[in-house]
């Protein structure tokens, strides 16, 4: 099944596609991210970009997918995978901090577009499932 984003937005000056999750319950999913639109924001050589690709794709979390696009497959990342990348990476000195600070707010906007015209009700219940799942 071919797959849209639900939000392109721009992180460091370059396009991060954000889709729906996999399974939208309601119960606090986060939007998912393209993880490769995610390290070319960070501007990393080619050579540390695939050692992190290869480092989270080989972990069997069920925090990563492939997703079929109209401009092909693209590897997805659940939103708490992407900050932990983010935050090692700029850890690391492989990504500026500015970059995570701009992926939220992205984030933000791909999940406005998830609860778009959600009652206040379902958005607080949302939110409460999310601060569960993440550990919050």
């Amino acid at each position: 099944m071919i797959v849209r984003p639900i939000h392109t937005g721009t992180v460091a000056g370059q396009p991060v596609r954000f889709f729906a999750p996999s399974e939208p319950d309601g119960k606090g999913e986060f939007p998912w991210v393209s993880f490769f639109d995610l390290l070319v924001a960070c501007s990393m050589p080619v050579n540390v970009r695939e050692a992190y690709f290869d480092a989270v794709w080989n972990v069997p979390s069920g925090e990563v997918r492939r997703v079929a696009t109209p401009t092909g497959p693209v590897v997805a990342v659940s939103h708490f995978v992407a900050q932990g990348v983010l935050g090692a990476a700029a850890h690391a000195g492989h990504c500026g901090a500015l970059v995570e600070r701009e992926y939220v707010e992205e984030a933000g906007a791909a999940l406005g577009v998830l609860m778009a015209g959600a009652p206040v009700e379902r958005i607080l219940a949302f939110l409460g499932e999310a601060a569960r799942r993440g550990g919050a």
